[in-house]
């Protein structure tokens, strides 16, 4: 017997795309908050780790087809986020 673990969403899409989204912002923005920025000189590296956390939930929320295409998404945001917190030690 399988037991199925997610639980039967019964929001509207609307609300279901947004918390995809703020999860994927969250993790997004621990993630460059866990290196060197303008905040911490010397960065929270827990952030980094604590990161995945947001992002492990929205991969389970997501249907297969739609996990590459929302994890395209974080990687594009994960990386302007950590260019523009590291842009003040550019020299």
């Amino acid at each position: 017997m399988r037991v199925n673990l997610t639980p039967v969403n019964t929001q509207s899409p609307i609300i279901r795309f947004a918390f995809n989204v703020i999860l994927l912002l969250l993790g997004a923005l621990l993630f460059a908050l866990g290196f060197p920025n303008f905040i911490a000189d010397w960065g929270f590296a827990p952030f980094a780790w604590i990161s995945l956390i947001p992002v492990v939930i929205l991969v389970r929320r997501l249907p297969w087809w739609a996990s590459p295409i929302w994890g395209a998404v974080y990687g594009y945001a994960t990386y302007a986020l950590f260019n523009i917190l590291l842009a003040p030690y550019a020299p």
